[in-house]
């Protein structure tokens, strides 16, 4: 199955999972679509459990600072230190998530999603953090844009590529508030996206929060997506 996703940014001459492209409000739209490539590995057998243990990563290594003494502590096994003339039990253990605190917005997302960043233009800051079919895309302008030239634009842009776009509101609930904004479905071919556009006016500038997955054949939003918009809606929080 080929996965696209969209982003703001020069257009690459890479194949990569899971993949986008998109430029900024005024630029041109290319698109590519993108293969998985696995590899099978057949005729192996007879692995018993002392070579299994060969093949294990090595745990990672991290220091811990305490009044100028540094101690080594392994992630992910208990380690000794010695504190105080007493030994303390310590371990430290690495948080799967990540949070986004940019352009007046925090959330949490999945840790092993690709983060990345790029300044557009003097006036657009463009952040991406890409999943193998779902993608959160932020943008900040250095001006007021109100949502509907940004939803024309987009969709000026995919029209004249031939894709077939609909689109109808909705509303994003996180905790006791909610954004309203936009949900754009298109069709490219055998290319189905789902893109949901969220403006968010500042004092003195604009940030727009897009939510992207490449659908299915069923046309239904991947459980990817729904996981990463559940959790996004449980931790985002918008700066007044």
């Amino acid at each position: 199955m080929r996965t696209l996703r969209i982003r703001l940014g020069r257009p690459s001459n890479h194949w990569v999972s899971a993949a986008s492209i998109f430029k900024t409000l005024a630029g041109v739209i290319h698109m590519k679509s993108y293969l998985s490539v696995a590899l099978l590995i057949t005729g192996i057998s007879m692995v018993n459990a002392a070579e299994s243990l060969e093949v294990e990563e090595p745990n990672q290594a991290a220091y811990l600072t305490i009044d100028g003494v540094k101690h080594q502590i392994i992630v992910g096994e208990e380690s000794e230190l010695v504190i105080d003339n007493k030994r303390r039990r310590v371990a430290l253990t690495l948080d799967p998530n990540r949070e986004f605190n940019k352009a007046g917005i925090r959330f949490s997302y999945n840790g092993q999603m690709h983060y990345s960043y790029e300044a557009l233009s003097e006036d657009v800051d463009h952040w991406s953090i890409d999943g193998n079919n779902a993608v959160i895309m932020v943008q900040r302008y250095k001006e007021q844009i109100d949502d509907k030239t940004i939803l024309d634009q987009f969709k000026n842009q995919y029209e004249a590529m031939n894709a077939s776009v609909k689109t109808k509101k909705t509303v994003f609930k996180f905790g006791k508030n909610k954004l309203r904004g936009y949900r754009l479905n298109i069709a490219l071919g055998d290319i189905y996206l789902m893109q949901e556009i969220f403006v968010i006016p500042k004092n003195e500038s604009t940030t727009v929060l897009f939510l992207q997955d490449t659908l299915g054949e069923n046309r239904r939003n991947t459980q990817e997506f729904l996981e990463m918009k559940r959790f996004i809606g449980e931790t985002l929080d918008i700066d007044a």
